[in-house]
């Protein structure tokens, strides 16, 4: 993304996320589970920083939970960082670092070949939420084939407050937790779509268990259909986002300073 510019990172989930908050109400609460530095956190708290919406980003590494809390503080935004892992119960987890980067750190032990495990502490959402956690409204779900035992562990949360999320299934995901999870999903009447279908069209729970050998592995499981104007958001925040390119990306070095006319609109 320093290189390339938004545009270069997760396009459509990025648009999804920013046109599903754009319509929340004033209470709005953003989940970003699996958070890792924070670039979602950051981009909708930013976006959005002077609304009353709420952000909370989930990390269960340490180190990278300070890099998100560090990116808080420099840039003078005020989301939440909760250093913790989400699944399906709370407790002590054995979380997996991967050889191959820290964006592959895993609750999953066959993710990645070699990874070593920490010891780090768990939540459920639903556990999260009982004990006086903000509801989300609008959740992003990135926890590297961790995801089913996610929704598992938000059930109740999800079934009573009904949030819109974004989620990543990917293809070395357990293809029965992702079935139970989506059937679960079904059973609320939530509804698929594939983020890179520009049409949104649903998808059955099959579709998206097969699927997910596929490049496209971002899904919106929402609690209710797509409508014309959510996707009429989606494509504006698309069209602004294709213009954050490698030539207009502002790239400022460690220790300096934004230059004064971006620091002013701040």
């Amino acid at each position: 993304m320093r290189r390339g510019g938004l545009s270069e990172y997760e396009p459509a989930v990025q648009a999804t996320l920013l046109a599903l908050v754009e319509g929340a109400p004033a209470s709005h609460v953003f989940y970003d589970v699996g958070a890792h530095i924070g670039l979602y956190s950051a981009l909708i708290n930013a976006v959005y920083r002077r609304s009353h919406i709420k952000v909370v980003a989930f990390e269960a590494a340490a180190e990278t939970a300070a890099i998100c809390r560090l990116l808080v503080a420099k840039n003078r935004l005020d989301f939440e960082v909760v250093e913790l892992a989400v699944s399906s119960t709370a407790g002590t987890k054995k979380f997996f670092i991967s050889p191959k980067a820290e964006t592959s750190n895993s609750l999953n032990p066959k993710f990645r070949t070699g990874a070593q495990f920490v010891e780090v502490q768990a939540t459920t959402i639903d556990q999260f939420v009982a004990l006086g956690g903000p509801a989300p409204t609008v959740m992003k779900l990135d926890v590297e084939t961790h995801e089913p035992d996610v929704i598992k562990g938000a059930a109740a949360t999800i079934e009573r407050c009904r949030p819109w999320i974004v989620c990543e299934f990917l293809d070395k995901a357990n293809r029965r937790k992702v079935q139970n999870a989506v059937e679960t999903l079904k059973g609320l009447n939530y509804s698929f779509y594939r983020l890179s279908d520009p049409l949104w069209h649903p998808h059955s729970v099959d579709e998206v268990v097969n699927d997910l050998d596929t490049k496209d592995r971002d899904w919106l499981l929402a609690p209710s259909p797509v409508w014309d104007g959510l996707k009429t958001r989606i494509r504006s925040w698309s069209n602004a986002i294709a213009e954050c390119t490698p030539v207009t990306n502002l790239v400022v070095n460690s220790g300096e300073a934004a230059p004064p006319e971006v620091s002013a609109s701040w």
